[in-house]
Formats: structure tokens, sequence, C-alpha cells
């Protein structure tokens, strides 16, 4: 209900949207036990991203609209501001607009940061994968060698997987210094 008492389908929408993405970032940011279950959070959230065009745009649509009516609502509550009366059909008002502008704001933060956690989760599953992956070669080359011999294939194999999660270490975490440190270590090993 706005000013006059008439509905807005609108920002039923809106709030409808703004619901999901709260559900959908409460589920990027939650603990999860296993790696395995991250890839499946996040393959099943972003596969619904990428397969679903319609999603796409639905999400990009809500998006520009959410944008308009954060100008929108901070423009009244600006212009509202201006005019002072201090009636309760004024204070009223401006808690609309308000309550607008926070709803609106809102969902468009969240949004982004709904996007970023899905590239985040991304990245970090590839790169708790390629870590396993790179251990379990450490380990086997470990087993298979006698100690004291000579460098083979298992070891150049290791080192490139060594190299590989380096860069994806150094990708997720930015500068990726104490990963990066690390991963050194485990070459010296």
């Amino acid at each position: 209900m706005g000013p006059g008492n008439t509905f807005d389908p609108v920002w039923t929408l809106m709030t409808m949207f703004t619901i999901m993405e709260v559900v959908i970032v409460a589920l990027l940011v939650m603990p999860m036990p296993s790696n395995k279950v991250r890839g499946m959070v996040q393959g099943t959230i972003n596969k619904f991203w990428h397969s679903q065009e319609y999603v796409k745009k639905t999400s990009w649509v809500m998006l520009t609209l959410n944008s308009y009516y954060v100008y929108d609502s901070a423009r009244q509550l600006i212009q509202h501001n201006k005019i002072y009366a201090a009636s309760c059909e004024a204070y009223s008002l401006a808690l609309y607009f308000q309550r607008n502008l926070l709803i609106s704001g809102g969902s468009v933060f969240l949004f982004f940061v709904m996007r970023r956690l899905l590239d985040i989760q991304g990245q970090l599953f590839e790169t708790r994968a390629l870590a396993k992956e790179a251990a379990v070669q450490q380990q086997q080359l470990l087993d298979s060698q006698p100690s004291g011999a000579p460098a083979s294939e298992q070891h150049r194999k290791l080192q490139h997987m060594l190299s590989k999660l380096d860069r994806a270490i150094s990708n997720v975490s930015g500068d990726g210094e104490a990963a990066a440190a690390a991963v050194r270590a485990a070459k010296l090993n």
C-alpha cells in the first residue's frame, strides 16, 4: 500500500525477487561440510543461471527496475524532506519512501553480492579440487618412489599440477602470498 492506499504490484514483485536473492545468498555463504557439497550447491545455482535464459533476462530486468526505484524513492524522499510538515501523514509518507528505498537498494546490493559469491564459490571449488588432486598425486609419487630415487615423469606431472594449483590459488586470493608459501613448502617436501 502506498500513498492514497493504492496497491502497487511492482513492489510485491520486487519484494519477492529480493527474498529469492536472500535465499540464494544464504545458500552461498553457509558453511559447507565438504567440497563436494559446495560444488553441488554452486553448480546447481550456476547451471540454473546459465541454462535458463529467461532467468538471466528477468534478473537483469528486475535489477534495472530496482535501480530505477532506488532513484525514484530517493528523489521523492529528498523532495518530501524539503517540505516540512509535522503531521502524522507527512511522517507516514516519509516512512513509505524510506521503506521503498531500503527494499529496492537492498535488492540491487544483493544482486551484485550474489553474482560475486557465485564466482568466488566456483573458484574455491576448483582450487580445492586441484589441491586434492595434487595431494593424491604427491602421495602416489611418495608411495611409488624409493627414497633417493631420481625425478621421474610422475614427479614432473606433480610439479605441473602444483604450478596449476599455485596459479588457481593466486587467482582466488588476490596476491596469494600465504597460499604461495604453502605451495612452495609442498614443493620442497
